[in-house]
């Protein structure tokens, strides 16, 4: 009779802890792999799922010796746009620079959330984040040592931002 109560306890227990893990992933984890290609990795980025669901503004600021330009993005859609193709990193460790060609800044109210440095490498990448902590980037291919997190921005996305830049 006691080992049955035993084992009854043990496995609501493990229920409860499946149950509060599976919640974490869902609420806290975000996770791309790509599977081939230069700069093939596996990104997982911890707790940034609720931070960028509450970004309500996005500053772009392209700064060129005496010329600089600022936009400010407030509409929802765009920036809804701008958080799907940036959350998570798709490339990891393949050489590019964190370039000063212009940058993406991610806020929440007045609370910088996220910034991110544009590169004119492979095609136009956006360096998202660095590996750390919270930001893990598992790359088979350790050609490089920089260990920063990229994603390539869609030529729609790419050109919708050219025009709010500009449009300034």
């Amino acid at each position: 009779m006691k080992t049955k109560k035993k084992k009854w306890i043990a496995l609501c227990l493990c229920l409860v802890l499946l149950s509060g893990f599976a919640i974490f992933l869902f609420t806290s984890v975000s996770c791309r792999i790509t599977p081939k290609g230069v700069g093939k990795c596996i990104s997982i980025s911890f707790f940034d799922k609720q931070k960028l669901k509450n970004v309500d503004k996005v500053v772009l600021v392209k700064d060129f010796g005496e010329t600089k330009k600022v936009a400010t993005i407030t509409d929802e859609e765009f920036i809804r746009q701008i958080l799907e193709e940036t959350a998570v990193a798709t490339h990891a460790n393949f050489g590019c620079t964190k370039g000063d060609m212009w940058r993406i800044d991610l806020y929440d109210g007045d609370k910088l959330v996220r910034s991110m440095h544009v590169s004119q490498c492979y095609g136009l990448h956006v360096n998202v984040y660095d590996s750390d902590a919270t930001h893990w980037l598992i790359a088979p291919e350790f050609r490089f040592t920089d260990n920063k997190g990229w994603v390539q921005l869609s030529d729609e996305l790419y050109n919708k931002l050219m025009a709010a830049l500009y449009a300034q």
